[in-house]
């Protein structure tokens, strides 16, 4: 299934649990995250679950050395 085909709820979830992977991957703690972010732990955790501002999710996705999606 293409990514046009599947709901926002779907596509949010799907990019959480993205964010997730990529913060096990360096293996660090929703903490520590939520820390080099400058948000709250709850913030991590709520990304991680596709439910994140858009604010918040930059910080993370920079937290995480993720910015080079964020460079297109």
């Amino acid at each position: 299934m293409s990514i046009k085909e599947k709901s926002v709820d779907a596509i949010t979830e799907m990019l959480g649990e993205r964010l997730k992977q990529a913060r096990l991957n360096i293996d660090m703690t929703q903490a520590e995250v939520a820390k080099l972010a400058g948000v709250s732990r709850k913030a991590v955790l709520n990304a991680e679950k596709g439910q994140v501002t858009l604010a918040s999710l930059v910080a993370i996705m920079l937290a995480l050395e993720l910015e080079e999606p964020l460079q297109q």
